[in-house]
């Protein structure tokens, strides 16, 4: 699952956020270059790679929630919550 810098910022990130996570990606300002979200979780966390799914396309973002409620109705450890994010965004990109 992926967005871009540029479809972040035009949510209004925190400041805090944005500057960790350009920082993080060696980057001084947004762009429309591919950021897969568990980029994001490796970088921010899993609270900022979740505010940023707001920013990724609707086709993707749809399954992956399915994905989510069954996660939380298991357990909801912030733990589980990051590896089961990892993990359905490895699903999602490997569809065509």
């Amino acid at each position: 699952m992926k967005t871009t810098l540029n479809d972040i910022k035009s949510y209004g990130p925190c400041s805090q956020g944005w500057r960790k996570l350009l920082r993080n990606l060696g980057k001084t300002c947004s762009d429309n270059e591919p950021l897969k979200i568990t980029t994001i979780l490796d970088s921010n966390g899993l609270d900022d790679a979740m505010w940023c799914l707001r920013a990724v396309d609707l086709r993707g973002l749809a399954s992956a929630l399915n994905h989510i409620d069954d996660m939380f109705h298991r357990d909801n450890t912030r733990i589980v919550q990051a590896d089961l994010l990892r993990f359905i965004c490895a699903e999602i990109e490997q569809r065509p």
